[in-house]
């Protein structure tokens, strides 16, 4: 398993880490610095190591690769056809899955780090604007009918499968909401007690997202 311990409060920008450590960041999935603050002058870092090491985590980019491959591996095993995009990328979905009727527009969220940075950029430190307002222009920025397929790696080694899971856009900003005792959250958490064992938030993602053929089916109506 890979291992998770409490990095001391530094603030927004800075960075640390030697050859034997990886730092993950949850906003982007950057690497550098993981974000979980309420105030964005601050933020808490969590360490993590990889049980392959530094030199075999896998970047960004190759979590958004590594995602987007099994996800499209997911809908051709559930008997849908499956396209990929080519040449320069759209900004709203990923993959377009091949119902009986129609087609579904799919974005593809990867993480290793336990969450998936979604709204964070729509909350501006001193502008006035709740999480919940976050939420809500998040929500509004997204393409309609749009469903999400969120891949996750932490704890995953090679070879194994990771965690998938499917909501619409509405789904997913009432859950935001939800999280962190109705104040909302910026990020969707997998599961936070994993991420913060000792934290008081105990938000995890809806059992009922799981990646399934029924689940796919339920949210395209078919």
């Amino acid at each position: 398993m890979a291992n998770w311990r409490t990095h001391p409060t530094v603030l927004a920008g800075e960075s640390k880490g030697n050859k034997k450590t990886s730092f993950v960041e949850i906003e982007g999935n950057l690497p550098g610095r993981m974000l979980f603050a309420s105030d964005f002058s601050e933020a808490n870092f969590y360490r993590y190591e990889s049980k392959y090491g530094p030199d075999e985590a896998m970047t960004p980019h190759q979590v958004s690769v590594a995602a987007e491959s099994f996800a499209a591996g997911l809908f051709a095993q559930s008997g849908y056809d499956v396209l990929v995009q080519y040449g320069a990328n759209l900004p709203n979905y990923d993959l377009v899955v091949v119902g009986v009727e129609k087609m579904e527009a799919v974005s593809v969220k990867g993480s290793k780090d336990g969450g998936w940075a979604l709204a964070i950029s729509k909350k501006k430190k001193g502008m006035g604007i709740t999480y919940h307002a976050a939420i809500d222009e998040w929500l509004r920025c997204q393409r309609p009918g749009v469903i999400f397929c969120f891949v996750q790696f932490l704890n995953v080694g090679v070879g194994e499968i990771p965690r998938s899971y499917l909501a619409s856009a509405p789904e997913v900003a009432a859950h935001l909401k939800t999280q962190c005792f109705g104040r909302g959250h910026l990020a969707l958490m997998e599961d936070f007690r994993v991420v913060r064992p000792k934290g008081r938030y105990t938000d995890r993602i809806p059992s009922e997202w799981k990646f399934t053929h029924q689940r796919f089916a339920t949210l395209t109506g078919a």
